[in-house]
């Protein structure tokens, strides 16, 4: 999706969009590579879902 994309979507600035993705990468939770952005371990984790069997 481009960053364009991600502003419209999301209803904020192309600027919001570009300082969000930059402090993510200081943070650590995502990073460059060849074609774009991913995810990093740290971001998995932070996001990271779990369920509890309720039976």
């Amino acid at each position: 999706m481009s960053k364009e994309d991600i502003a419209v979507f999301l209803k904020i600035s192309r600027r919001t969009v570009f300082r969000s993705i930059d402090e993510a990468e200081k943070m650590g939770l995502i990073e460059r590579c060849e074609h774009g952005l991913r995810a990093t371990e740290a971001w998995i984790k932070s996001v990271e879902i779990y369920s509890i069997d309720a039976r």
